[in-house]
């Protein structure tokens, strides 16, 4: 079933309402603001469609103020396989993770938002906290 979320969006030191359309049914995911449409994209699961809009945005300078793009959001490998990543975990260092969140919900911290090469090298950072080898 295709939803809706308005978000917003960090663009060139302005901040634009967006909406955010997504079906989990299909594993897709589409971004349109004033000027901009990401076009459909999809995965196998809901999660790395969204890392893939997250990869374009990356390219833009667009920072979508959502979950799924900040930092020390994580979902667990039962998350993805079970619920297509829609809810992941915030992680922080040294703590094993407990707090879950739903992907799509907005957060007002833009600088929680990153790359996704910032964001891998956190969570490989995080794991190597919890004694894990990568």
């Amino acid at each position: 079933m295709k939803q809706i979320k308005e978000l917003m969006v960090y663009k060139d030191g302005a901040l634009i309402p967006s909406k955010l359309f997504y079906d989990i049914d299909d594993s897709s995911v589409q971004l349109v603001f004033e000027g901009f449409d990401s076009g459909i994209i999809k995965s196998e699961i809901i999660y790395y469609a969204m890392q893939n809009l997250h990869s374009v945005l990356d390219g833009d300078e667009i920072k979508l103020l959502c979950n799924c793009f900040r930092y020390d959001i994580f979902p667990s490998r039962m998350a993805l396989s079970m619920g297509q990543g829609v809810k992941a975990y915030k992680i922080i260092l040294g703590k094993q993770a407990k707090e879950l969140v739903d992907i799509f919900d907005s957060t007002s911290e833009i600088e929680a938002i990153v790359t996704v090469e910032e964001q891998q090298r956190f969570i490989r950072k995080w794991g190597e906290s919890l004694g894990a080898k990568f």
